[in-house]
């Protein structure tokens, strides 16, 4: 399995999953995608992923490889020869717009190689047959480490996407590969991965917590229990408003982000800017001395990268400690990855894709999941028994010990600032804000709930979130569990209540001792 991260940007991975040869696409984390089939031939790797450009154009993005034949191995070579019909199955597998990047090792004067091969032949028929077109650099992107082997083009795209969008391709002089980097830039705007979330930006508190009194008020009846509804609703709507009104978006200053990216010493800098000259020349003049050059400062800058992130690293794990919990966060770090869930196997064996056909996959599994199992005896009195308990008039008791402000206070400092929240977007955070009038607010609702015994339906709502199993193929349904996230005023009061119920059961004991 090929571990391979970089910050902020998610990975659809080369289909053999193995640490050689294949293809890989990396999204930047803002980017809404989805995930696509993987295709895994002898002849052909691809992995796939569709994006949505300019709010209405779905267009397929494949990385794509394609193996050389070996030629020691008659019936491996045979397996995988190119064939016109294979690249048209292929075609036909992107849908109707798409742009295909890779190494083809196919050569064809049309697209700038030295002279046409077999492959190259077939290839170019496919491309012509399907209305594709091929965009490739004006310069090599092979170059052979012989000297007596001369550069060629293997690397370029083919789009097949509407005449508006304009694109343009440059050859790069980066990296130490054997291949060169080649760059498309498409004008398109891609659809973005919007958080949801109240705040555009940073939050005024002060302005939040002047707002919240300004709309709160006191003077609301809680007899009944379409009243506590209604309060609760008008609540959250109002720290909505308050915190949505408070929040500024801030525009990022590239000159600033540029000094965040540039932490490398000089030296360092200076080796790659020698490195990229010295590649350059070997390129144009194709002397051995020059490759030997090449290779030297490529050592030599390879050693030292190696010797920074070693020190870099050594010296930011010498600076954790327990107490502040920096060393938990660099742990959780280093051990949790996020992956987007890939294309899963429906029951008929046939693959969801976009997220509306996940969701459907995964609500199926869990009402069949969490459906209860049928009585094996069935005893009609018991159940009338039952039933009559349920559905009977509550007993007369005394009230549980009322809620007061400083109680929900207490409770709320102790609460994580980082969990999720649930389906109306109050964060613990937002929480640990809330001015005395808004919680003496909360103090009067969940009084209110305790006397009528009653829960508002609002919070009863979850968002579920399918987090995947360890060890398990992620391509399976049943590979994922679920897990619930509830409005935090809800789980809240759920904690008070929790404390009333535990006094009542040891003053009572009402559960045998063990």
């Amino acid at each position: 399995m090929c571990i391979f991260l970089i910050k902020h940007y998610s990975r659809a991975d080369h289909p053999d999953k193995t640490a050689h040869v294949g293809a890989a696409i990396l999204i930047k984390s803002s980017i809404l995608y989805t995930e696509l089939q993987i295709i895994n031939k002898p002849y052909l790797q691809a992995a796939n992923i569709s994006i949505n450009f300019n709010n209405c154009i779905s267009i397929t993005i494949s990385s794509l490889y394609f193996p050389p034949p070996k030629r020691n191995n008659f019936v491996s070579y045979q397996s995988q020869q190119m064939s016109e019909p294979k690249l048209q199955s292929f075609f036909q597998k992107l849908g109707s717009s798409f742009i295909i990047g890779g190494d083809f090792n196919s050569k064809h004067i049309n697209w700038g190689s030295r002279y046409t091969n077999t492959r190259g032949r077939i290839l170019h028929n496919s491309i012509f047959k399907n209305n594709i077109t091929f965009i490739s650099p004006d310069t090599p992107t092979y170059w052979p480490p012989q000297a007596n082997r001369l550069p060629d083009v293997l690397d370029f795209f083919l789009t097949k996407i509407p005449r508006h969008l304009n694109t343009h391709i440059k050859n790069l002089n980066e990296l130490s590969s054997d291949h060169t980097p080649v760059l498309l830039t498409c004008e398109a705007v891609p659809e973005l991965n919007t958080r949801q979330t109240l705040s555009s930006g940073p939050t005024n508190w002060d302005q939040f917590q002047h707002n919240l009194d300004k709309q709160i008020s006191l003077n609301i009846p809680l007899k009944i229990h379409a009243q506590i509804n209604n309060a609760v609703n008008q609540l959250t709507t109002v720290i909505q408003n308050s915190i949505s009104s408070s929040s500024s978006s801030v525009t990022p200053n590239p000159s600033n982000q540029k000094k965040k990216l540039n932490t490398l010493p000089i030296y360092i800098i200076e080796l790659i800017k020698a490195k990229r000259r010295a590649r350059a020349t070997w390129q144009n003049s194709r002397y051995p001395i020059d490759k030997i050059v090449f290779n030297q400062l490529t050592n030599t800058l390879k050693t030292e990268l190696s010797k920074h992130r070693s020190t870099k690293f050594e010296s930011h794990l010498q600076s954790l400690t327990p107490s502040d919990g920096s060393i938990w966060r660099t742990t959780k770090a280093l051990i949790i990855q996020r992956d987007a869930i890939p294309p899963l196997v429906c029951p008929n064996n046939e693959l969801a894709t976009s997220d509306i056909e996940k969701a459907n996959i995964f609500g199926n599994q869990l009402s069949e999941t969490f459906t209860p199992h049928p009585p094996t005896l069935i005893n009609s009195n018991h159940e009338n028994t039952v039933h009559y308990f349920l559905y009977a008039p509550l007993p007369t008791s005394l009230l549980a010990k009322p809620i007061t402000p400083s109680e929900i206070l207490s409770t709320i400092n102790k609460l994580h600032s980082k969990k999720s929240p649930g389906h109306d977007l109050i964060t613990n955070k937002i929480s640990k804000y809330l001015t005395k009038k808004s919680i003496l607010l909360l103090t009067h609702i969940f009084n209110a709930m305790l006397r009528l015994s009653h829960f508002p339906s609002t919070w009863k709502h979850s968002i579920i979130v399918m987090i995947s199993k360890s060890n398990k193929p992620k391509q399976l349904v049943t590979s994922y569990q679920p897990i619930s996230l509830l409005p935090t005023f809800g789980k809240l009061f759920e904690k008070l209540l929790l404390k009333r119920i535990t006094t009542i059961i040891h003053e009572n004991k009402i559960l045998p001792a063990t």
